[in-house]
């Protein structure tokens, strides 16, 4: 005898809300179809694989075993391409992706990486801020996205490594920097983003195994500022390869120190470790600045 028609995706549909529901009323109410259509849906799906999906009994539906292997198959996919329909029928259509970070990061390297792959994103919001508040953000369902200058820790992340930082040492050329000893370069005006010195203390534990015994001449906002001031001639400072490196091959900007192997602080990518597992549109766009933050990373450093 010829196999039943083929059952439609309502139909598929119909067949996991009975299982979920685990009767063929509740399953009709959840899915604001009559029990007769729910039963006729059920009974074209059984004719077409030539078994039976569900043993009716006193109490529901009990699902036989190749009904409970059939709904394992299906559920995944039947889920997702609800939730593409749910996000591209919505008011706004397809909803946009917040991705948040470092604002000279954002800047200097995430919106001009981007550049390029427009037509494969969605649309983007861009929020700057710190990477602890931004964690806090991603976990709070906030923001969509994270760069992080921190390595995020948690079950809650999905974390990858978007790009390496090299650190270096500069100044303005227009600024007469002792470079005898460490104790002249220490007496040196620095420009720094916070009175902690964070990353120029990073380079002195790596390169020089010492503490900075110094504080800032000038403190500003972010690295961006720092890097201002260091181009205008008010101190030394240490700052991203990416974020100097037209100013250095223009020659606005001189390397104080060089070392072969200079100190690196790693990047990383943070979205939800659930949207990773459901590859929905998030983790597709993470994807997509993934490769191409690297790509532009890679060639900025070998120009």
């Amino acid at each position: 005898m010829p196999r039943a028609r083929r059952p439609s995706l309502d139909q598929l549909r119909t067949f996991l809300h009975v299982f979920r529901a685990g009767t063929f009323s509740e399953a009709a109410s959840r899915s604001g179809l009559s029990q007769p259509t729910v039963t006729s849906h059920i009974r074209n799906l059984e004719e077409h694989f030539g078994r039976d999906v569900f043993v009716r009994t006193t109490t529901g539906a009990e699902p036989t075993v190749f009904g409970r292997e059939l709904a394992s198959q299906l559920a995944v996919h039947l889920d997702q391409i609800d939730r593409i329909v749910a996000d591209e029928a919505s008011a706004t259509g397809l909803r946009e992706v917040v991705v948040g970070g470092p604002h000279e990061f954002l800047v200097t390297c995430l919106i001009p990486a981007l550049g390029g792959v427009g037509d494969r994103l969605p649309r983007i919001r861009y929020v700057p801020d710190s990477s602890a508040a931004l964690l806090q953000a991603l976990e709070a369902g906030s923001v969509d996205m994270v760069v992080s200058t921190v390595r995020p820790r948690g079950a809650t992340f999905a974390v990858s490594p978007i790009a390496d930082e090299e650190l270096v040492l500069v100044a303005s050329p227009r600024l007469d920097v002792p470079v005898g000893s460490l104790a002249e370069l220490s007496a040196a005006p620095f420009v720094a983003f916070n009175r902690e010195l964070a990353i120029i203390r990073r380079y002195w534990n790596t390169v020089f195994a010492a503490e900075p015994v110094f504080d800032a001449s000038v403190v500003v906002p972010d690295l961006v500022a720092v890097k201002a001031a260091v181009v205008s001639g008010r101190g030394i400072s240490v700052l991203p390869r990416y974020l100097v490196a037209d100013e250095l091959r223009s020659g606005r900007l001189v390397q104080v120190h060089e070392v072969d192997e200079p100190p690196i602080n790693t990047v990383f990518l943070a979205i939800r470790r659930e949207s990773m597992e459901r590859q929905d549109r998030v983790a597709v766009a993470a994807g997509v600045v993934l490769g191409a933050v690297k790509t532009y990373v890679a060639r900025d450093q070998t120009e």
